[in-house]
């Protein structure tokens, strides 16, 4: 997160109880997926490779944040494209 303004953003816009879809797992979609999980909601993080940020760490770092994601109750979908998004 950048600071103050940003988590309240997130709180407020997280105030009802709703599955939130997250495309990307990359640094910002890792850390939104994180911080809405700790709203409570139920959070998917969609990302098309196989691993998180695998562009900045090996495969095994990746898993444990893969893991700890999992951990905080993020359904973490790996190798998966979105072709439509239903709702924005």
């Amino acid at each position: 997160m950048y600071g103050y303004k940003q988590a309240k953003a997130i709180y407020n816009s997280a105030k009802d109880n709703q599955h939130i879809a997250i495309v990307g797992g990359c640094f910002i979609g890792i850390e939104l997926a994180e911080a809405y999980a700790n709203t409570d909601h139920q959070v998917t993080l969609i990302q098309g490779n196989k691993q998180l940020l695998n562009n900045y760490v090996d495969a095994d770092m990746s898993l444990k944040i893969v893991e700890t994601l999992q951990q905080h109750g993020v359904d973490v979908r790996l190798g998966h494209r979105v072709k439509t998004p239903l709702a924005v």
